[in-house]
């Protein structure tokens, strides 16, 4: 239960000498403007320390961001204007009043970016070399690029004088290949056959088309694209170029499993192994959700086994697998009720219908050994810079 005390009662707890030396306290710090003087620093300080976090926040998501559509070759890092046009969306999104100035977008598909210097608001890296973008956010205001200081300009006895910061925030990400990613089908798909945006109509299994050298387009480390000779891989006269169903390493060709290139894995031979059902009702579940499939790819070097080169990652669209009169008897996706074989495809095996797309595979290192023999087939990772 309480019990509420007279107010007298209440008063005469405290120390009257201790009253008195706080009324003295504030009497001196009032007489002087010393109080006046710290409350107008806390101010203006804090609005300070707000614009900086305002312009980090947003050089940091606009350089993330940009990274990601440049790594996917969107059209957003097609040229300077559009990667300003979609940084500055995003650092106005980041700011409480809606605007934040740019000071500089720039980056290894956009024509390189000039030399750091000691300037405070330059990044602390150098990333040349690499496939990356930087953006530098500044203050912005109605009037200008200066944040005012009103309470700090009234005590130096000036407020005309217009006293003020700009606060400047540099932010940099870089991306490319990874060497490890997530796969749910047991499937490696043949390097020459890559065509990054074109549809691929090829059989699975097993079949005759060998090839001793090829070349094929792959991302370079500025972003670009090249030709890179991927040669004679596996003994004899070449590796058989046909995608193949394999074991992750479980005995099924449809569990998730991690893997890392290069990679040697067991082929399923035939249908007789017990995959090809499992893998037909994963496949037409991946073609009706529409989602990016990470596939490594590689050929087969032997009898048995497939050697994973590097990663991939496709739409798969269709499907069709053959019946006693060796047409296409059962369809799925794009290629349902098609009838006939499409081209490209014979009856030996079932056809399958993808097509290349980039993807961007978060939280890994980026793989940066000059020269590699993993070919960068579009599948990345984006990191910051410091």
């Amino acid at each position: 239960v309480g019990v509420a005390m007279p107010a007298d009662v209440i008063a005469s707890t405290g120390s009257s000498r201790d009253r008195g030396a706080i009324g003295v306290l504030m009497a001196v710090l009032l007489g002087t403007g010393a109080l006046v003087g710290l409350l107008a620093l806390t101010v203006d300080m804090g609005r300070v320390y707000l614009e900086s976090r305002t312009v980090q926040v947003g050089a940091d998501a606009a350089a993330e961001g940009l990274a990601y559509e440049c790594a996917l070759n969107a059209a957003a890092c097609a040229s300077t204007a559009n990667a300003t046009t979609f940084a500055q969306g995003i650092v106005n999104a980041n700011s409480s009043d809606g605007a934040t100035g740019l000071e500089e977008v720039c980056g290894s598909t956009l024509g390189g970016c000039a030399g750091l210097s000691a300037r405070p608001m330059d990044c602390a890296t150098d990333p040349s070399g690499t496939a990356y973008v930087r953006v530098t956010t500044k203050t912005q205001t109605g009037s200008g690029d200066v944040l005012l200081t009103p309470f700090t300009d009234l005590l130096d006895g000036d407020a005309s004088d217009g006293d003020g910061v700009t606060l400047w925030s540099c932010a940099q990400d870089r991306w490319g290949k990874v060497d490890y990613a997530n796969v749910s089908l047991g499937l490696a798909l043949p390097p020459c056959e890559f065509s990054i945006g074109g549809s691929t109509k090829v059989q699975l299994g097993v079949g005759t088309v060998l090839d001793t050298s090829c070349s094929v387009t792959v991302y370079s480390a500025t972003g670009s694209t090249e030709s890179q000779a991927l040669g004679i891989f596996g003994a004899g006269a070449g590796p058989i170029e046909m995608p193949f169903l394999i074991d992750l390493g479980t005995g099924d060709c449809t569990v998730e499993t991690q893997v890392t290139v290069p990679a040697v894995y067991p082929r399923f031979a035939n249908a007789a192994d017990g995959c090809s059902g499992a893998f037909l009702a994963r496949l037409a579940q991946h073609i009706d959700s529409g989602r990016t499939v990470i596939v490594p790819m590689g050929w087969r070097d032997s009898a048995l086994t497939v050697v994973a080169r590097s990663l991939g990652a496709v739409h798969f669209l269709g499907y069709c697998t053959q019946s006693a009169a060796g047409g296409c008897s059962v369809g799925y996706g794009q290629l349902a009720g098609s009838g006939t074989w499409p081209n490209g495809c014979s009856s030996l095996r079932p056809c399958l219908f993808y097509e290349y797309v980039n993807a961007v595979v978060p939280y890994q290192e980026i793989v940066t050994t000059p020269n590699s023999t993993q070919p960068n087939f579009g599948v990345q990772t984006v990191v910051s810079l410091p």
